[in-house]
């Protein structure tokens, strides 16, 4: 079973690498596939002081809230699955 895991996790790493394997060859000459990301990252990203939507969140225990009500603090988001 540890074994399918382990083939079955390279085969996704493989699959999932691929698209970025191919920009490579796309890029602007003297362009290298990192400093693609980040010239895309750069041009998509929004500015730093830019007003966020008040969207409703879940905290750590599941609970909803709204983003509104983080207005004037520090705050980190994280996105993404946690398990």
């Amino acid at each position: 079973m540890r074994k399918t895991t382990t083939i079955t996790a390279l085969l996704l790493f493989v699959l999932l690498s691929l698209p970025l394997a191919a920009q490579e060859f796309d890029l602007p000459p003297g362009e290298r596939l990192l400093e693609r990301l980040d010239r895309i990252f750069q041009e998509t990203s929004p500015p730093l002081d830019a007003k966020l939507p008040n969207i409703t969140l879940y905290d750590a225990a599941g609970k909803k809230f709204r983003l509104r009500s983080l207005k004037g603090q520090y705050t980190v988001l994280l996105f993404g699955c946690l398990t």
